[in-house]
């Protein structure tokens, strides 16, 4: 293990996994089908990049095992007039990386949060708690340091 990095992957409740982005599809077709016109198959291609984007810039600063996730959980959300509940479901594709090559700075680690062309509010806020204004500052400071190796951020932020 490198500097606090697993090298290997945890498993959590309502998290179902893959290997690539095309198994995930796989897991997604299935659940588009049970919840017809619940879930928005454009969104869920756009999540797939996202995290496709992530993984490979992962890849980039040393990441030897990435895998893709979808995390599916029903959830309340409105209290009917006779007592029972509107239920919704809650759904995200999410990703691991784990077994570093070398070891990972944080601005390696940033590098990686900032790599989608369009952050999430999540990206733009953990960035933020990094000490990192947005992706174009991660950027920035990344050609300040070209002998890292770190790939910049695709962001269109910033």
């Amino acid at each position: 293990m490198r500097a606090g990095w697993s090298t290997k992957f945890r498993d959590f409740p309502d998290v179902t996994w893959a290997g690539t982005l095309d198994d995930l599809r796989v897991f997604m077709v299935e659940l588009i089908d049970e919840h017809r016109g619940r879930i928005d198959d454009g969104f869920f291609e756009q999540q797939l990049r996202h995290a496709d984007e992530q993984a490979t810039a992962a890849r980039a600063v040393g990441f030897s095992k990435v895998r893709y996730g979808l995390l599916v959980r029903p959830c309340k959300i409105a209290r009917r007039a006779d007592g029972t509940w509107d239920r919704s479901l809650f759904w995200q594709v999410c990703m691991q990386y784990v077994a570093p090559t070398r070891p990972v700075t944080k601005l390696a680690y940033a590098a990686v949060v900032a790599a989608p062309r369009l952050l999430s509010d999540g990206d733009a806020s953990a960035l933020r708690v990094m000490g990192y204004r947005d992706a174009a500052d991660v950027a920035r400071r990344i050609r300040q340091r070209p002998a890292l190796g770190i790939p910049e951020p695709n962001s269109e932020l910033g």
